[in-house]
């Protein structure tokens, strides 16, 4: 950022041109609200086109004003698309945005988030029962990121998660397991079974084993060291 009293090429300080600048919007109120207007109304079709001619995946919904953009994989979201659409001139940021989303009505995504925030319930069940304490919990005692516990997760732990889960996933199946409390009681269940069966033979609970290096640094080392074994037989 530059210093706000550096020299522009007119020869006048910025903080001046940024004090005349305010001056001038402050005695010219009404020609600044008219740009302002024109501006918003541009950007607020170059939104609507972005989703003209599509339609809600879920349901076939294909009217733009009712059409939102939802973030398939939230990690890699940097911004809401219609704050960035109305209020930004970085169009190239918008389309790179809009690869990591799906077209949902405006009912239909609501319905979305109330399902992801569901499933995020019941699979925190599972870890409460198997760490006996919540994600965000253990996510803080090993010292990870968000959502890296088990890019972050040796053998033994990783072992345990997986037995957890299939076994969760058989007994829902094989009882026939319906509606979300249920589902949620039955992944804190298991979980705790897994979890009093790491006690009984001596081992180690699974908070209290140490976060290993995240696999993506494992993966671009052996790929580092791969191609440096290469090079050297050439």
């Amino acid at each position: 950022m530059k210093p706000k009293n550096d020299v522009m090429p007119n020869g006048k300080t910025r903080l001046r041109h940024n004090l005349y600048n305010s001056q001038w919007a402050q005695n010219n109120r009404d020609k600044v609200n008219v740009y302002h207007q024109k501006w918003m109304d541009r950007r607020r079709e170059w939104y609507f086109k972005l989703k003209r001619g599509k339609s809600c995946v879920a349901c076939g919904e294909s009217h733009p004003a009712c059409l939102d953009f939802h973030h398939i994989n939230p990690k890699l979201k940097t911004g809401i698309i219609r704050m960035l659409s109305l209020y930004s001139n970085d169009n190239d940021r918008v389309i790179k945005e809009i690869k990591n989303c799906i077209l949902l009505c405006a009912n239909c995504h609501r319905k979305q988030h109330y399902k992801d925030r569901i499933n995020k319930e019941i699979n925190d069940a599972g870890y409460r029962g198997l760490y006996g304490m919540p994600l965000n919990q253990v996510e803080v005692r090993k010292g990870v990121k968000k959502g890296e516990l088990l890019d972050r997760a040796g053998t033994t732990e990783l072992a345990a998660n997986l037995f957890r889960i299939t076994q969760t996933d058989d007994k829902i199946r094989k009882d026939n397991i319906r509606g979300d409390f249920q589902a949620s009681q039955t992944h804190f269940m298991v979980g705790g079974k897994v979890r009093q069966t790491i006690k009984d033979i001596g081992g180690t609970t699974p908070e209290n084993l140490p976060a290993e290096r995240h696999i993506r640094e494992l993966k671009s080392e052996k790929k580092k060291l791969l191609k440096d074994k290469n090079r050297n037989l050439s």
